[in-house]
């Protein structure tokens, strides 16, 4: 038997923790450990040693992002993924910048989001398919 992936859930908003820790939970291979949509609650659980952390983008009153920061400075490692609404183009970059291995799209389909998470825990990097022309534009200096 192959080791599950032990994840992590990060938003502040209830019913995506709930709707996401049910669809990983019901997914051969994913230990959901927790969900939480604050700094405080993220430390916590980071002490049960998870394999990836799925977070939201836009949250209050901190972003996923500078949460990202804040428990990196506090020495946490944890790979992250982005699952946010947003498709900007800075939102990308900065989350690329941040150091994420995945960012996907909440419009996704929820077996494209599980693939994806698999993907990211097996050490690729992977971006939601309609963000990837951002992305090359981006790298070429262009503007999508």
């Amino acid at each position: 038997m192959s080791k599950k992936i032990k994840v992590v859930l990060v938003d502040d908003q209830n019913l995506c923790r709930s709707g996401l820790c049910e669809l990983l939970a019901n997914c051969y291979g994913f230990s959901v450990l927790g969900a939480t949509g604050t700094l405080d609650g993220l430390r916590e659980l980071l002490g049960e040693e998870p394999d990836l952390l799925i977070m939201d983008l836009r949250m209050k009153p901190m972003d996923g992002l500078a949460m990202l920061a804040q428990i990196r400075k506090e020495g946490f490692t944890t790979p992250a993924v982005v699952l946010t609404m947003s498709d900007s183009d800075a939102d990308l970059a900065n989350a690329i910048r941040a150091g994420v291995r995945g960012y996907l799209l909440k419009d996704m389909a929820p077996e494209d989001v599980v693939d994806a998470i698999r993907r990211v825990a097996a050490g690729e990097l992977v971006v939601a398919p309609a963000m990837t022309i951002k992305m090359i534009e981006m790298l070429r200096g262009e503007q999508p």
